[in-house]
């Protein structure tokens, strides 16, 4: 209990709780699925193969629904949707599978049915491209139709390109940058359920990534806090808060800072 061994006890943990601090900082999050396969996997070559010699790295559906589908101006904002979506640089191409694209330039691909096609009704073109074998394998599965021939919803087709699945912080921007576009369409404007959106089994996971950072740091508030309210109450002088508190914080940054 000599000042000088206080003195070196103070600084000793002084310095230790600074270089936590520093690490915490560092802290990233990643995910990669190569860590969690088997070594003698072949699953590893696969994924290898997929890094360096495959440029699709995911596909992913984007779905219409609750709209008119046969109104022009509504084709028109889904056409608009899909092209906003494809700009983005994860993706970086058209749609490579829209059925609303590719209905448009039916008339311009088939001029020998253009007469034909000019005096039918929406439902009655469509019923004419789908009666073709290979329009119909190719888009069949992508268009529902209610007993009348109306179209109650659809999907186009969409690929990641430029999307590393390894690295967290890029998946969190590619969801958060179609939801974005996905929230600015005039469609979509005040409704629970949007009509427009791209949905695939992934996102689930890149929600958990975009919610995991926020999560921890309530985690970490609300034990910080219920620890000092518990010392405020049970301890009988309130100034044993003053201590608690911060002996709690510099816990938790010694922790952060041990584990990166």
């Amino acid at each position: 209990m000599n000042p000088f061994s206080k003195m070196i006890g103070l600084l000793g943990f002084g310095a230790y709780f600074a270089f936590s601090q520093y690490r915490a900082t560092l802290l990233t999050q990643e995910f990669n699925v190569e860590d969690y396969v088997p070594a003698d996997s072949y699953l590893r070559g696969t994924l290898y193969a997929m890094e360096n010699y495959y440029s699709l790295k995911k596909p992913f559906e984007v779905y219409f629904r609750d709209v008119d589908q046969s109104d022009p101006d509504i084709q028109q904002q889904m056409r608009e949707y899909i092209n906003e979506l494809a700009a983005l640089p994860q993706i970086g191409e058209e749609a490579p599978f829209c059925w609303v694209r590719e209905f448009e330039q039916i008339p311009e691909r088939f001029p020998q049915y253009a007469d034909l096609l000019d005096g039918l009704s929406f439902q009655e073109q469509l019923n004419f491209a789908m009666n073709n074998p290979t329009i119909r394998e190719v888009y069949g599965e992508d268009i529902v139709q209610d007993e009348f021939g109306n179209i109650t919803a659809s999907r186009c087709l969409l690929f990641l390109r430029n999307l590393d699945l390894a690295i967290v912080d890029d998946q969190i921007d590619m969801l958060l940058s179609q939801r974005e576009i996905s929230a600015s369409q005039p469609i979509n404007q005040d409704k629970e359920e949007w009509s427009f959106f791209a949905f695939d089994s992934i996102f689930f996971y890149w929600e958990l990534y975009a919610q995991a950072v926020e999560e921890l740091l309530f985690t970490i508030s609300t034990g910080i806090i219920a620890v000092t309210a518990v010392t405020f109450v049970l301890i009988p002088h309130y100034t044993a808060v003053f201590f608690v508190a911060p002996g709690i914080i510099i816990l938790y940054c010694n922790f952060l800072g041990k584990e990166l």
